[in-house]
C-alpha cells in the first residue's frame, strides 16, 4: 500500500475530473462525472463523495491533502473565490470550509488553468518561465515560475480572456466574460463559421478532421488573433515556453497556424507547443497542489 496518496480534482462547468496520486505523480485512481449541476455544498459534497470511491477503487487510505482546481479567480490570503460564472453558489469564501469539513486534511484551491499548468511544469513540457493556455469553450491562462504558480493580487494573474481584443471590452454583454473569450472561445468558433458558411451548429471535433476551405480560413483569422493574445503575454512575462491545451488549443492545425502568425509579429517568439498531459493536466496540477501546500 502506497504510504501517501493525494487527490487532485479539475472542475469545470460540466465536468469533474477527479484522480489519486501517489508523491511521484503515478495515477493510482481516477474518475469523470458531470459537474454537480446546484454548485456550492452539493459540489463540496461531490468531490467528498469521489474521494471516498477513489480511495475504495485503489485500496489505500484517505489523501493527506487534496488540490481543486476551479474555473474561478483564487484569492491566495481568504481564499475567496470570484469571477466563477460558470457553476452557481460558488463565489465568495463559503466553498473551502465546506470542503474542510468533507475532506479534512491539507486543502489548495487554485485556478483550473494555474493547477494545469503546474501539472505541465511538472510531469510535462519543461521551460520557466511557462506558461499554458487552455482553449476550448472559453480561454485562461496559468503561469509558472521557478516550480510555482504566479498568482498576482487576488489570484487574477492569467486572466486574458480581459484582454482588450477581438471585441469591444466595454460592451456590457461581454463584461463578464471578456473581449477575447468572446471571439476565440467555443462559440466565437463557431459564430464565425456560420458567419461564413451559413451552418447552424457547427461540430468543431468534426471541422478540425475535415479539409473544409471555409473552416480553414477561419483557423488563419482565429490564430492570428491568438498571436496577438500570446504576443501580448510575450512581452509582459517572457516564457520560454507557451504550452496549449484544450479542445480546442490542441489542435494540431492551430497551433501549426498560431506559430506562424507569432513569429510574424514577435522578435523572439517563445517555444510553442501542445500539453504533454492532456486532459489529465489539470488534476494532476491539482494533485501537485495538494503536495506543495
Amino acid at each position: 500500500m502506497v504510504a501517501e496518496v493525494f487527490l487532485g480534482v479539475d472542475v469545470g462547468g460540466t465536468k469533474v475530473h477527479a484522480l489519486l496520486t501517489d508523491p511521484m505523480g503515478t495515477v493510482l485512481a481516477e474518475a469523470r462525472e458531470p459537474t454537480a449541476p446546484t454548485g456550492g455544498l452539493a459540489l463540496a459534497d461531490q468531490i467528498a463523495q469521489l474521494a471516498d470511491r477513489l480511495c475504495a477503487q485503489a485500496g489505500c487510505a484517505r489523501p493527506v491533502a487534496a488540490g481543486i482546481g476551479l474555473p474561478a479567480s483564487v484569492d491566495p490570503v481568504t481564499r475567496a473565490l470570484s469571477v466563477i460564472p460558470n457553476i452557481p453558489e460558488m463565489a465568495g469564501t463559503g466553498f473551502f470550509p465546506a470542503l474542510q469539513a468533507r475532506l479534512g486534511g491539507r486543502i489548495a484551491l487554485e485556478n483550473d488553468v494555474s493547477a494545469a499548468a503546474l501539472g505541465e511544469a511538472w510531469l510535462g513540457e519543461s521551460g520557466d518561465p511557462l506558461a499554458f493556455v487552455a482553449l476550448g469553450t472559453g480561454i485562461g491562462m496559468g503561469l509558472i515560475h521557478r516550480g510555482e504558480i504566479f498568482r498576482g493580487c487576488r489570484g487574477g494573474a492569467g486572466e486574458i480572456a480581459f484582454l482588450p481584443l477581438g471585441a469591444d471590452p466595454a460592451d456590457p454583454e461581454i463584461r463578464q466574460s471578456g473581449a477575447l473569450e468572446e471571439v476565440l472561445g467555443g462559440k466565437g468558433w463557431r459564430r464565425a463559421y456560420q458567419a461564413a458558411k451559413g451552418q447552424s451548429e457547427p461540430d468543431l471535433a468534426q471541422l478540425f478532421a475535415a479539409n473544409d476551405p471555409v473552416f480553414e480560413l477561419v483557423i488563419t483569422n482565429q490564430a492570428a488573433l491568438l498571436a496577438r493574445a500570446l504576443l501580448s503575454v510575450s512581452a509582459l512575462v517572457a516564457p520560454e515556453v507557451i504550452v496549449l491545451g484544450g479542445s480546442i488549443g490542441m489542435q494540431p492545425k492551430l497551433i501549426a497556424a498560431t506559430t506562424a502568425a507569432l513569429a510574424e509579429i514577435c522578435p523572439h517568439p517563445p517555444r510553442i507547443c501542445p500539453s504533454r498531459l492532456g486532459p489529465r493536466a489539470g488534476a494532476l496540477g491539482a494533485a501537485r497542489a495538494a503536495m506543495l501546500g
